[in-house]
Order: C-alpha cells, then structure tokens, then sequence
C-alpha cells in the first residue's frame, strides 16, 4: 500500500496558518466520521450472512472488497448521498453560531465531496501533518509576547489574542502528542477492518481537541469580558492531563 503521507519535505506545500490548517482539518474530520460511520454501516450490512462462521480473514476480505468498490463509486460503498450545495464546506461548516456544537454543524447524512475510503483516510492525514506544521499569526505572537506595559492588560483585542495563541499552542501539541495513533489507525484500518473502531475513537478525540480550542481558529469566537471568565478556560499553561 502506498504511503497516505507526503515524507518529502521538498515535495510538501508552505506552512499554513494555523487557523486556516485547523479549520481544514475540522472539516476533513467531521466528513470523515460520518463517511466513516456509513460505510461501517454498509460493511455490517454487506456481511450480514457470512458474520456467524466467517473468520478474521474472511471478513477482512469482505472489508478490502468495499473499500476498493468505494474508489470507482463512493457513494455506493458508503450508503451516502452526495451533496448537491457545491459551495466551500468551510462555509458552511463555520458559518453558524460558535455556540453550536460540531453535531449541529455538521450533516450526518451528506458528504460534501465524493471522496473514496482511502482519499477520506489520506485528506485527514494531510491536514494532520498541514496542522502540526502551521504557523502562527503574527498577531498572536505579538500579544503573546507583549508586556503588560506594552499595552493595557484589559484592552480586549490584546487579552481575546491572547487566548488565541494559547488555543492554538495547545491545539497543535495535541495534535502532535496524538499523531502517531491517528496515523497508526486510520492508515491501519484500510486492511484491517478490527482498526476501524480505534480509528473512530482517534477521530472523535481529535473532533473533541479542536472543538474545545476553537478559540484559535473558529471565525465566530469572541472573548466576552463579562462572562464570568468561562472563555478562556483550559487555555493556560495546564493541559489538564
């Protein structure tokens, strides 16, 4: 199998900023759990009368089978009906409340590109590697390291900036402390059906992370000052592990 990861650095794009490469990777994982979720659905369904005696390889060929059926027609493969709304799913996937949750944002039963198993599997893997290797705005490094003399300390673009490049300093450590069990179920699972329910978990996880730093890429995220200051929770210096 070939690798799903760009390892030439020669061959690799510039950096992206950090928001744009999280609000990438949010997207490409949201679609990836509900292609994900579908075509397990389908596979379940698929093996309905060989589940009771079939073996482990039996069952994986069965797996490999619909995964090759998913690069001539995913949609088939998958059970999901392609979105006719062509527009940029950033669009759409951001342009609701920042309130909302990822399960109001997102739509369990569309797929906004007809993307195989293995183009799905290699998009989250790319953006994956597009966040660990993002920089920061200038902006928030320049609030980072401002001093409190440098400007009033309760000036709310300097403190919501702030925030930010915690967000963000935390987000990307997360993502690279868990890289290698992404990459290790999601690129595993294309042989081996029994990786897929750790791929999920490793997906769901990483929904989660960016979800909670959302801060630091979400267009709608605003600190509000008298919120009882709920915003900036879990953006110190602690990760909470």
């Amino acid at each position: 199998m070939p690798s799903l990861f760009i390892d030439d650095p020669a061959l690799r794009d510039p950096p992206l900023p950090l928001p744009a490469a999280a609000r990438q990777l949010y997207s490409a994982v949201c679609q990836g759990i509900t292609y994900f979720e579908a075509f397990q659905q389908s596979y379940r369904k698929s093996i309905k009368g060989v589940r009771a005696y079939g073996d482990s390889e039996l069952l994986n060929r069965c797996w490999t089978t619909q995964i090759h059926t998913s690069m001539s027609d995913p949609t088939r493969a998958s059970g999901l009906q392609k979105s006719a709304d062509r527009n940029d799913p950033n669009d759409q996937m951001y342009g609701q409340s920042h309130n909302q949750s990822h399960s109001q944002t997102q739509k369990p039963d569309l797929v906004e590109d007809n993307l195989s198993f293995p183009q799905h599997q290699r998009r989250i893997l790319e953006r994956i590697d597009a966040l660990r290797r993002s920089c920061y705005p200038r902006m928030l490094e320049q609030a980072a390291a401002a001093k409190d003399g440098d400007a009033p300390w309760l000036e709310p673009e300097l403190y919501a900036n702030r925030l930010r490049h915690g967000a963000a300093e935390k987000l990307k450590r997360r993502v690279e402390n868990s890289s290698d069990d992404v990459k290790y179920a999601i690129g595993g699972m294309r042989k081996d059906y029994l990786l897929a329910k750790d791929a999920m978990r490793e997906l769901k996880s990483l929904r989660q992370d960016l979800t909670t730093y959302k801060a630091c890429w979400d267009k709608n995220w605003e600190w509000e000052k008298d919120d009882g200051g709920e915003s900036d929770q879990g953006y110190g210096d602690d990760d909470g592990q």
